[in-house]
């Protein structure tokens, strides 16, 4: 009777255990597969830039670039563009618009030294319109006027880079809006990307209280 009572005591443990084993293991199983289930909460998606127009390139971008009647060849790569604080040396920023720069940088891609030939057409407008953004210098802002190569010529070697930085204002409410900038060479090249800086907040309309009557 003893040993009858023993065995029972072990078959109802061994199926207890059983039990606790399947559901740890069903629940290990249904958390790891929620863990690797994409996320459809909105806020962990990263927003999206909108798409750009056909044959424009983003700010940021690399692209060939060869200069008119020029035989060297260089990969090119416009920045983003960033904010910038003029200095009392900054030429040509009307009042009341914002200073932005964003530089260009020129990597040899010849097996031998390159030049860099004058200067660059390079150009840049904004928001839908496409109006154009004023171009000004500043103390380490010297654009894309490059030295005369018969005077002081700009080599680079095989695989080195020349980096400038270009500067351009645009109005103060322009926040968020595009910037397209156009580089000239044998075959143009557009860029765009958003103009930074915090979007003006929308104007209130002002409501007038009305005026406590006179007191007869």
């Amino acid at each position: 009777m003893k040993r009858s009572h023993q065995w029972t005591v072990l078959v109802t443990a061994a199926a207890l255990l059983s039990g606790c084993s399947g559901h740890q293991d069903s629940a290990e199983d249904k958390s790891q597969t929620a863990a690797e289930r994409p996320s459809t909460d909105p806020k962990s998606t990263p927003p999206s830039a909108p798409a750009l127009p056909e044959g424009m390139l983003r700010l940021g971008s690399s692209f060939p670039f060869r200069e008119v009647g020029q035989s060297d060849s260089w990969t090119v790569r416009v920045s983003a563009l960033s904010s910038a604080k003029p200095s009392a040396k900054a030429t040509s920023i009307p009042h009341g618009w914002r200073a932005l720069t964003t530089k260009v940088t020129f990597t040899n891609t010849d097996s031998g030294i390159a030049e860099l030939h004058g200067s660059l057409d390079v150009t840049a407008r904004y928001g839908p319109e496409g109006r154009t953004a004023a171009a000004f210098t500043d103390t380490g802002i010297k654009g894309l006027t490059f030295p005369d190569i018969e005077t002081h010529p700009i080599r680079v070697r095989p695989g080195g880079t020349h980096t400038t930085t270009v500067g351009y204002a645009v109005p103060a409410s322009t926040a968020g809006q595009p910037l397209t900038i156009t580089i000239e060479g044998d075959n143009p090249t557009y860029l765009e990307g958003a103009i930074p800086g915090p979007r003006p907040a929308p104007s209130t309309p002002h409501t007038f209280s009305p005026s406590t009557p006179p007191r007869s």
